[in-house]
């Protein structure tokens, strides 16, 4: 997944009622690196609620798109290519960023 990708996830998973969220200062240590702890999990569960307008469960391009999503982040996160974002997609995102960020030491 590009770097772009990934910034667009953060972007996503940052605006709107994710960003109400007050975060530890420290990090849950109850998950090992590159896993999703269950406060991010949270994030990407408010963040599926959020673009899927039609309560389907999953992010169609049309609902990515009206969020003011670019088209070249949803294709890379949607990893099948089966023409949806599902919560296994944005878990797999959310953990290479994860890993990404312990391999910059953040």
């Amino acid at each position: 997944m590009s770097r772009f990708a990934l910034a667009a996830l953060s972007a996503a998973l940052i605006s709107g009622s994710a960003a109400a969220q007050t975060a530890p200062a420290t990090p849950d240590q109850s998950s090992p690196p590159g896993v999703p702890a269950p406060r991010a999990d949270a994030a990407l569960t408010q963040a599926l609620d959020r673009y899927d307008t039609n309560d389907d469960g999953k992010i169609s391009l049309t609902e990515w798109t009206a969020a003011g999503r670019q088209e070249r982040g949803f294709r890379q996160f949607d990893t099948d290519s089966d023409g949806f974002i599902v919560m296994s997609e944005l878990r797999a995102a959310s953990a290479m960023m994860a890993r990404m960020r312990a391999q910059r030491g953040q």
